[in-house]
């Protein structure tokens, strides 16, 4: 007995180094922190038992990622030996001092990921800048991210985020803010929105027993940016956004699971938490990365607060990825995003906390 469990421990994955240093550093440190690692572990072991080590590896970075994102921001951290509160560090060294104790996780995961053909790790680095009393705090967060994604030109695309002044909290954006961005933005080609899907369960009946799935929410011009077509009929169309049809898209998972992988079921009817779709497409196996766990993509215009997402500029609760033209860089588009932040905020007279946006590559 004492052998097996021996055995098994030694085929037990173990998370990415870096991934789990920058939980380390974003997490709060109580109780919480153990419990997230803990259910990360678990679900990197799950998934390399039935997927592969090479997908459990990129799910366990996606979800480190989001959650390091939420909590980065949120709290000062307390001096680590005798509970003082912490020193301010000169803005000019947080860099340089983010970069040093970076430098040999990066090495060590890179030498890592790149015994798998696909992956690449980019610099990891962490930086909030704050330009003047009355100026909104831009940050950004430059996350190692597989290269290889499954999208066309992967490398012109960007995650957009927002951090409110005085709350110290990065999020999602508004759809007025996302307007502000494409209307007087010059280096995105195009941008969309999409609700992630670890928030939004669903229950699909018809044919079989009910089942829960993940249901991710997408915007209008989601697929098309990132030029990703379907593996059967279309993805979602403008006109879907607009119609009372139920448009659906399915994934591959789901198509061969619940449908047995007819090649049939476009046009076949859906049952979506109560609501009567129509299958339109099926997505290729992988098509997972940007939404994790879905299921099901369906128009966001689905949701009954849609109109009013619309009309608020203070919601954080719509996800941005970008493109970027053809002739712009990372950075031209960093500086712009800075500048039309900039505006807004000398502009508006709303009371709300001003707040700044950056691009995530």
């Amino acid at each position: 007995m004492k052998d097996e469990e021996q055995h098994n421990r030694r085929l037990r994955v173990r998370p990415p180094r870096l991934a789990r240093w920058l939980l380390r550093r974003a997490l709060p440190r109580d109780t919480r922190a153990a419990s997230i690692a803990g259910d990360l572990f678990e679900e990197l072991n799950a998934d390399a038992a039935t997927r592969s080590r090479v997908v459990a590896t990129g799910r366990y970075w996606w979800h480190a990622l989001s959650i390091a994102a939420r909590y980065m921001f949120r709290s000062r951290r307390t001096h680590a030996a005798a509970g003082h509160a912490a020193l301010p560090v000169p803005a000019g060294r947080r860099g340089s001092m983010w970069l040093g104790a970076l430098r040999d996780d990066l090495r060590d995961a890179r030498r890592s990921l790149f015994k798998h053909p696909g992956f690449a790790v980019v610099a990891v680095l962490t930086l909030a800048v704050g330009v003047g009393a009355n100026t909104a705090i831009f940050s950004v967060l430059h996350a190692v991210v597989l290269r290889d994604l499954p999208y066309h030109d992967a490398d012109r695309l960007a995650l957009l985020w927002t951090l409110k002044l005085g709350q110290n909290s990065r999020d999602g954006s508004s759809y007025l803010n996302v307007r502000d961005w494409q209307e007087q933005s010059g280096t995105f080609e195009d941008m969309a929105v999409y609700f992630r899907p670890e928030h939004t369960r669903a229950t699909i009946t018809g044919g079989q027993e009910p089942e829960r799935v993940y249901l991710a929410l997408v915007g209008p011009g989601f697929f098309q940016l990132l030029r990703a077509p379907a593996l059967l009929g279309r993805t979602l169309e403008a006109a879907d956004f607009d119609s009372d049809r139920g448009a659906v898209v399915i994934s591959h998972g789901l198509w061969r699971q619940r449908f047995a992988g007819d090649p049939g079921v476009v046009g076949k009817s859906i049952e979506v938490n109560g609501r009567v779709g129509e299958v339109v497409g099926v997505m290729a196996a992988g098509f997972e990365l940007l939404t994790p766990d879905a299921q099901l993509w369906v128009p966001i215009s689905v949701v009954s607060f849609w109109k009013d997402l619309q009309r608020n500029r203070d919601g954080d609760a719509l996800m941005v990825i970008g493109r970027l033209s053809p002739t712009a860089t990372f950075e031209s588009a960093r500086a712009e995003l800075d500048t039309v932040a900039a505006r807004f905020e000398m502009s508006t007279r709303m009371p709300t906390p001003a707040t700044g946006s950056r691009s995530t590559r």
